[in-house]
């Protein structure tokens, strides 16, 4: 009964860890899945993925958030009011393994609808490309209130920047 039992255990012992195995699966990602998208942020800590807004003379970050980054070799940054009319045109050589975001500050120097185009080159697969567009409004015009009394005198007050 003992030697009936204890082929039982050691039959049991050899069967059960051969069918729980696992066998090694590959990976079921691929380069063809990586992409990028774009992260935007303004000078008031305001963000954005598709549009933001913000005056001249004020730093936007854009940020560009990778998916797979072991698959992307390089992304390229394409800041302007069109193709031809760029502001900025940046290049990142690669993500580092501890990094997922990569980060551009960018001011600009006139008001204006500027589009955000980033491409990421991805090794054996087609290039992944995410836009954004920045919207920088022009500073408003302070006004003074002076007055002329037709004798040659001017009276009033001009107003004092807050910054």
């Amino acid at each position: 009964m003992i030697r009936r039992n204890a082929w039982i255990l050691i039959l049991s012992a050899l069967i059960v860890p051969l069918v729980l195995s696992c066998n090694n699966s590959p990976n079921p990602f691929s380069a063809s899945d990586a992409s990028i998208s774009l992260r935007l942020v303004n000078s008031s800590d305001q963000r954005g993925d598709h549009s933001i807004s913000d005056t001249v003379g004020k730093t936007v970050r854009v940020g560009v958030s990778g998916y797979l980054i072991q698959y992307i070799t390089s992304v390229s940054v394409l800041v302007g009011k069109s193709p031809t009319d760029t502001d900025t045109s940046f290049t990142f050589g690669s993500f580092s393994s501890s990094t997922d975001t990569l980060w551009l500050d960018i001011a600009f120097k006139s008001a204006g609808s500027r589009k955000v185009t980033a491409v990421a080159s991805i090794q054996g697969a087609s290039p992944y490309t995410d836009t954004a567009t920045i919207v920088v409004i022009a500073l408003p015009v302070p006004t003074y209130a002076v007055s002329y009394d037709g004798n040659g005198n001017t009276s009033g007050s001009v107003p004092v920047d807050a910054n």
